[in-house]
């Protein structure tokens, strides 16, 4: 189970609607669908949830590495 601290009341509404959606498509319409601040807070949460699922991976394939290193900063 992944869990971020520190997130605000908006920013943990917004991190349950994105666990329900399926799919980027559905992530990228839900964007749009928010006002300029919300959305970039979404993009945050999106951000960190993405850190926090790298950061639970302990051992990787090669192939995992080469996809994933694409995302790292």
């Amino acid at each position: 189970m992944i869990t971020i601290e520190g997130l605000t009341q908006r920013q943990k509404a917004i991190a349950e609607v994105l666990w329900m959606i399926n799919g980027r498509d559905q992530v990228e319409s839900f964007l749009k669908s928010l006002e300029k601040a919300t959305r970039r807070d979404a993009e945050i949460v999106i951000e960190m949830m993405i850190a926090a699922t790298l950061d639970e991976v302990e051992t990787i394939d090669p192939e995992t590495v080469r996809v994933i290193d694409k995302y790292r900063n």
